[in-house]
């Protein structure tokens, strides 16, 4: 990280970027957030699983929900080592965290359960089948183009709330072609790693996601190792399905699989 180069406003600026830590019972989750996310995400999962007495925690991923520097300044081996410490601070006092993760978060997941073998792991829109054409490519394209204004119509907009409208500026309003190739980077390994899971896996995807296909239930039915395994497919939820239109099925779903 070069210091000179933080911004001035380089913090955790409202609570919806904060880290979430809900103690309840002796069960522990683990909740990883996706690429550009922050733990705002999963704020409701988090909170409805703790009030079916289990012990959340939801790290924030470094470079996220702060700023673009400090998201430029962020690797793919950070946002790794970050979730595998925060999967090692909940063994402090807690036996065998389960793990959901969402999108980046879902392959982070599978990652660290080919390492750590929890009882069970939910995977929510996890980005195997990717519905980009130049995700593969971007190893090669970072170094052309590394910065790529979206269209105004694919930028998100929150006029009645700051904290949103902030990071959709920082966040939403440019495809980061290097940060892109990260997440490829990760994707990579995290499909590698399929075949060492043990963990019994849910999958949740959605017909109306605009990021990941239903191709991705194909990938993890055919290369995960787990036994057991099941994907649930919903209906009208966009991409960040832990907490859009059906985000009250998916948590009782999850809770019902982590119970």
């Amino acid at each position: 990280m070069n210091i000179d180069r933080l911004r001035p406003d380089t913090k955790i600026g409202s609570p919806i970027s904060a880290p979430i830590f809900r103690k309840a019972g002796e069960k522990a989750v683990l909740l990883i957030h996706g690429y550009t996310g922050s733990p705002h995400d999963m704020c409701f999962l988090a909170d409805y699983l703790n009030t079916k007495g289990m012990t959340v925690h939801v790290p924030r991923l470094p470079g996220h929900g702060t700023n673009s520097t400090d998201f430029d300044q962020s690797n793919w081996n950070q946002w790794l080592r970050a979730s595998i410490d925060s999967y090692i601070h909940l063994l402090t006092d807690y036996q065998n965290p389960m793990i959901c993760g969402l999108s980046m978060g879902g392959l982070l997941a599978v990652i660290l359960a080919s390492i750590f073998q929890p009882p069970k792991i939910v995977l929510a829109a996890p980005a195997f089948g990717v519905k980009s054409k130049i995700l593969g490519l971007t190893p090669i394209l970072k170094w052309i183009v590394p910065n790529r204004k979206r269209d105004e119509g694919r930028i998100p907009i929150f006029p009645d709330n700051p904290d949103l409208e902030h990071l959709s500026k920082e966040y939403w309003s440019t495809d980061n072609l290097k940060k892109l190739s990260d997440l490829e980077r990760i994707r990579r390994i995290a499909i590698r790693r399929l075949p060492k899971v043990r963990s019994e896996t849910l999958t949740i995807l959605s017909k109306k996601d605009r990021t990941v296909s239903l191709k991705t239930s194909d990938i993890i039915e055919h290369k995960i190792g787990a036994s057991r395994k099941q994907t649930i497919i919903l209906e009208n939820s966009a991409h960040v399905v832990v907490n859009d239109c059906e985000r009250e099925e998916v948590a009782c779903t999850i809770a019902h699989w982590f119970s």
